[in-house]
């Protein structure tokens, strides 16, 4: 397996890993923030206790500091984790008609063309597509310079990744590794 296509898996792995522990940390962050601040906020009309105003604002303006720094860790990891579904159900999409095409993707998930090319350059900058690039002239996804439309053989058979799922046409003599996540077929 090529250091590139290693890359690339651990690439994915590595996002999905962050993301997942950025949507625990910031829930429990959320969490956490929300009851001090609510004690801040009781201590403001708990007349027996003389803590000063200052005291009482600047904790209220770093929990809400922290509190806005929990859900952009939240947020990070929930938009991660989209992306990666969103990347593993374009390549589903993709090997099973063998097209790269973005316009039939986007027909076929119900969304707009702009949204997907929009993801698939994400995708392609995050190094989940390996070797690939959007050819914008032909509105279509191209993988280690060829063009999924044209990828059809007829000494070729049909191969279901392990990694992600996606099949893929090889040739039968060849040995082969998934254009789209790059795990050995």
């Amino acid at each position: 397996m090529s250091n590139e296509i290693k890359k690339s898996k651990v690439k994915l792995l590595i996002d999905n890993t962050l993301a997942v522990i950025a949507q625990i940390t910031g829930t429990i962050l959320i969490f956490l923030n929300s009851l001090f601040l609510i004690a801040v906020a009781a201590s403001i009309f708990d007349t027996s206790d003389n803590t000063s105003t200052a005291i009482i604002v600047i904790s209220l303006i770093l929990l809400l500091g922290f509190l806005t720094a929990s859900i952009l860790v939240l947020r990070w990891g929930n938009n991660t984790k989209k992306l990666i579904r969103t990347f593993k159900n374009y390549v589903c999409i993709m090997s099973a008609g063998s097209s790269g095409k973005l316009e039939n993707v986007a027909n076929i998930i119900d969304e707009n063309e702009k949204v997907v090319t929009s993801n698939i350059e994400k995708m392609i900058k995050k190094k989940y597509f390996i070797n690939a690039y959007i050819d914008k002239s032909k509105k279509e996804l191209i993988i280690a310079g060829k063009s999924l439309s044209s990828a059809n053989s007829l000494d070729a058979v049909n191969t279901t990744c392990i990694g992600c799922g996606a099949v893929s046409n090889n040739l039968i003599s060849e040995d082969s590794y998934c254009e789209y996540c790059g795990s050995m077929l």
